[in-house]
């Protein structure tokens, strides 16, 4: 967990948005620093915090804001405001969106695992997607994709931070691996998976 959440990502540019006398309202991800497990780039998990975040803030005493919501984020917060605009309607008609800016979204899940195959460092990223699928979703496993040996590797990596010191530690092991980076021994765009991550 970063101890200063909102020095990171899109968040830098909160003076700005206070200045122009708006509210932000930043959910936590499911999962980091709270109880349960994190739906890494899993898109309604991670949109129907969002909405239920804005819900919260309108309940705050002495706190009066408009009806007007636009949903934004960047890289994986990018995905989950494409999704929060998309299901909006449905799981939330009492939070209505104004719009939806999504800078550099994780939205084409399978072209962005499917582009991991080689590279020394997207072992990180890869260990978290493939740590949040197999616990999220029954039908995928470990067995059926990871290569043997390499599931404590990614358990170690996947319980990191990436936004704290330990990414080092992660990066450090990422490089460590870089003659033979290869996580998983099955395509992971196929069977279960690959059809879990083209639902997110």
């Amino acid at each position: 967990m970063k101890v200063e959440p909102f020095e990171s990502g899109g968040l830098r540019v909160m003076p700005q948005v206070i200045d122009q006398g708006w509210a932000l309202v930043a959910t936590d991800y499911t999962g980091l620093g709270t109880p349960g497990l994190h739906p890494y780039l899993m898109g309604p998990e991670s949109a129907r915090a969002e909405l239920d975040a804005v819900r919260a803030a309108r309940q705050l005493q002495d706190l009066k804001l408009s009806n007007k919501t636009v949903s934004w984020g960047h890289s994986q917060g990018g995905g989950s405001a494409l999704w929060t605009g998309k299901i909006a309607p449905t799981y939330a008609p009492d939070v209505p969106l104004s719009g939806v800016a999504a800078m550099a979204p994780a939205s084409d899940l399978k072209a962005l695992i499917g582009s991991l195959s080689g590279i020394t460092g997207d072992s990180v990223v890869a260990s978290f997607a493939i740590m949040a699928f197999t616990e999220i979703y029954p039908d995928v496993t470990f067995h059926e994709y990871v290569r043997p040996g390499f599931e404590p590797f990614i358990r170690s990596m996947a319980e990191r931070c990436l936004a704290s010191p330990d990414l080092l530690v992660s990066l450090l092991d990422a490089v460590s691996m870089s003659r033979d980076p290869q996580i998983f021994y099955r395509d992971p765009l196929a069977g279960a998976l690959g059809e879990r991550l083209n639902q997110n």
